[in-house]
């Protein structure tokens, strides 16, 4: 399946807009597809000059003209131009709703899930996923680790996206559309902070959204905590009608739950928090993912699952038999004589504190942790993540996650600034060899983390992505 029969005129697309556009040209030009890459625009495609933080699309607009655009979204008129233009006040806002009208509105008759906060989304989506299939309901799943339905990741080619935790606005319409297509009308999807306020989610008609927790991370992009809560916050106001489920285990989900009460919302508050209307007390269920955050966002599945109609009894038994999700504390083992490996995505502070502290409570030996911070990114938490590395762990070693643009020896000064005085930690730049190291480290008795790549199967640098996989790493090295 894929959208190459859907054909809209021009004026027909726009004459459905909520805000104002004036087209330049030939109104009856036809769109066959929507794209912001000018790479990736093909013949019959509309273009969206997109003004973002480094680039501004109207620089690329020839570009997408060569490549076969048959219009362009644009903020101001450009000059000799053989195309239609539609100049609106912000291309971004306008895309998102373009999108949802080419494809037909997908979510209007969907159950969405949409779950914001910082950490927690793929593990809930993937148990909410669990718990729809084991109860004979279809389910497609959006988020980090990729497209799933009914808890298979496609590689169907309908789906293929450029990997972030939410699609761009029409890239994400499509996917609704693909799964429109396959008669799939249960969907459970990731909201980051960026996506929200970056419109992408605009057009998505949700029936339940939840929040996790608030922990820094982002703070390149949203500076201060308040502005991440407020970014974050904008998933449970009135542009996005919904029933809500809040986890209140921090102050954030405090704020967040006495807001939509006061607003007189359809919500439920959740977590490992006494006054929670679902908690451990309410909710006893035979768990068998570890760490009391698994518990918390068992918590908040549970009640995404209330809300979307299901009853104690068949959300608890599809939870007995959750499986462990990709790169989210997944274990990495050959055998008694070798130390056990856990894979985990924990990139934040707050994250990494509790992977450490999990590992610790269950662990009879010492726990080594491989850590390291991704580059172009919030450099703040760079010596907190390395402090609570070697203060929470047995020992620790510092590496490079996905370096991007910046040195990577410049982003493990930044993370051992803090922790010079410590002697219960080394300096490996290069990630496989640390991995290897830590493995050798350790004895049978022991566990080792490697914190930050998760699921992922790359390591980015400068520009580029390069295969590696921390699992196929640790494995290797196990074997060994």
């Amino acid at each position: 399946m894929s959208d190459s029969k859907i054909i809209w005129k021009l004026n027909d697309l726009c004459s459905r807009l909520s805000q104002d556009y004036k087209i330049i040209g030939n109104a009856e030009a036809e769109v066959c597809g929507l794209e912001l890459n000018s790479k990736e625009v093909k013949a019959g495609y509309a273009f969206f000059c997109i003004v973002g933080l480094e680039a501004d699309g109207h620089k690329f607009a020839a570009n997408a003209i060569e490549n076969g655009a048959s219009c362009l979204f644009v903020e101001h008129e450009l000059e000799n131009v053989d195309v239609p233009q539609v100049v609106v006040e912000n291309t971004r806002d306008v895309m998102a709703e373009v999108a949802d009208i080419f494809y037909g509105c997908p979510t209007e008759k969907f159950n969405v899930v949409g779950i914001t906060g910082t950490n927690g989304k793929t593990t809930i989506t993937n148990i909410i996923s669990h718990v729809l299939t084991t109860c004979n309901r279809h389910c497609g799943l959006v988020g980090t680790n990729g497209i799933k339905i009914d808890g298979v990741e496609t590689d169907s080619e309908d789906f293929k996206f450029v990997g972030r935790t939410t699609p761009e606005a029409f890239q994400l319409q499509k996917i609704m559309y693909e799964f429109k297509q396959r008669g799939i009308n249960n969907i459970v999807m990731e909201v980051s902070s960026h996506a929200i306020e970056q419109n992408r989610i605009k057009g998505i008609r949700f029936g339940v959204t939840a929040f996790t927790n608030l922990t820094q991370d982002h703070l390149d992009y949203h500076k201060t905590m308040e502005n991440y809560f407020e970014a974050k916050a904008k998933l449970f106001s009135k542009e996005y009608p919904a029933k809500r489920v809040i986890c209140i285990d921090d102050e954030w989900g405090q704020k967040l739950y006495k807001q939509a009460y006061m607003n007189g919302e359809d919500v439920i508050s959740v977590g490992l928090n006494k006054d929670a209307l679902f908690n451990l007390d309410k909710v006893v269920v035979n768990f068998p993912l570890i760490g009391r955050f698994n518990q918390q966002n068992m918590l908040v599945a549970y009640g995404i699952c209330r809300q979307l109609g299901f009853d104690h009894d068949e959300i608890v038994n599809a939870l007995e038999t959750m499986p462990v999700v990709e790169g989210r504390m997944q274990l990495v083992e050959v055998g008694e004589k070798k130390p056990k490996v856990f894979v985990d995505y924990c990139h934040t502070p707050d994250a990494l504190q509790k992977a450490i502290e999990t590992l610790k409570n269950d662990c009879d030996g010492k726990v080594f942790v491989v850590v390291g911070c991704g580059g172009d990114r919030d450099k703040d938490k760079r010596p907190k993540m390395g402090k609570i590395a070697v203060e929470a762990s047995d020992y620790a070693i510092i590496t490079s996650d996905n370096p991007r643009r910046e040195k990577p020896e410049d982003i493990i000064d930044d993370i051992v600034a803090g922790i010079k005085t410590y002697k219960n930690y080394e300096v490996e730049v290069d990630r496989a060899s640390a991995i290897e190291k830590a493995i050798k480290m350790a004895e049978a008795q022991d566990f080792v983390l490697l914190a930050g790549k998760g699921h992922e199967k790359y390591q980015e640098i400068g520009t580029k992505k390069h295969h590696f996989d921390d699992v196929e790493v640790a494995l290797s090295a196990l074997n060994n």
